[in-house]
């Protein structure tokens, strides 16, 4: 995870790593500055850290020192102590295309804490040094329109106050990912305990019956999960893993409910099935659209 970090550090600046470097005219903060290269490169990062803060407290603007500090905390995963130079940088050189990376680290580091409006003003900061072609740009116009976003709506919140289903809904220690027929009489969620299993509940007048695994036909050994069902309630596609059938750890299946009793699932089959994870279905209103998450080749996760 270290070498994954220091890369990812590198890769901020590999757009600018011909621009000026600012170094030290202090012959004392540069001979630190060296030692502490030296350190690092043998991965004595708290050592040279020791030389970088020496270097700086003899000239306190040698950028070089609060970059090479920074890079070093974060290739011991320790971002918080790490940002307390990016800092410093972007405070002391805001336009310098070297050190531009500072801002896209404080961006990802402030919008993660939820300092929207600091996040806002570093991501446009480093998109103003980048085109669409950066390796870094989908990421800081993501969180660039996110902080966006989330400034808005801290001004104008949403009329959002969910409660709790009434009794006897919530009886398990673990019940997520509901889902209503249209007529909302009939409510299937997961039940997660030792295992995943598909639980479904009906209304009656104003109340819900008591929670009841769903026909046998859909359980097996294997877990089942997110479950998707058509607004007549009698199309389900659900995802269960593992099973012999199956093209890859999770696949969807696909079962009619004919009178009272669902079918023997059967699997989605290829292209939908993959030999990777596919979970997480969502049916379009008219049965004729599935929606699903799968971090297959050619995705994002």
């Amino acid at each position: 995870m270290r070498t994954i970090a220091l890369f990812f550090f590198l890769s901020l600046l590999a757009d600018t790593a011909s621009a000026q470097v600012i170094m030290s005219s202090k012959k004392k903060a540069a001979k630190l500055f060296e030692s502490g290269k030296k350190l690092q490169k043998a991965r004595d990062f708290f050592g040279a850290i020791e030389k970088y803060n020496e270097a700086i407290g003899r000239d306190s603007s040698f950028a070089e020192a609060y970059l090479q500090a920074g890079a070093a905390y974060i290739t011991l995963l320790q971002t918080e102590k790490a940002v307390v130079y990016y800092k410093e940088l972007a405070d002391r050189y805001p336009d310098s295309p070297r050190y531009v990376g500072a801002h896209l680290r404080l961006a990802e580091y402030y919008f993660s804490g939820g300092s929207y409006s600091e996040s806002l003003i570093h991501s446009e900061r480093y998109l103003s040094f980048i085109d669409e072609k950066n390796i870094n740009y989908q990421k800081t116009f993501t969180i660039h329109e996110n902080s966006r976003f989330a400034l808005d709506r801290i001004d104008d919140p949403l009329n959002f106050n969910p409660q709790p289903l009434e009794a006897p809904i919530n009886k398990f220690k673990q019940q997520y990912f509901p889902v209503l027929t249209a007529d909302q009489k009939t409510l299937f969620f997961i039940k997660r305990d030792k295992d995943e299993e598909i639980y479904f509940s009906e209304r009656e007048k104003e109340a819900w019956s008591v929670p009841m695994p769903i026909d046998s036909s859909l359980t097996s050994e294997y877990n089942e999960g997110t479950c998707t069902v058509s607004a007549d309630g009698r199309t389900m596609v659900f995802t269960s893993c593992m099973r012999k059938d199956g093209y890859g750890s999770c696949d969807l299946y696909i079962s009619k409910k004919i009178g009272d009793k669902w079918t023997t699932p059967q699997n989605l089959g290829r292209p939908i099935n993959s030999s990777a994870w596919d979970s997480q279905p969502a049916l379009s209103a008219d049965g004729m659209t599935l929606f699903y998450v799968s971090n297959r080749k050619g995705g994002l996760g």
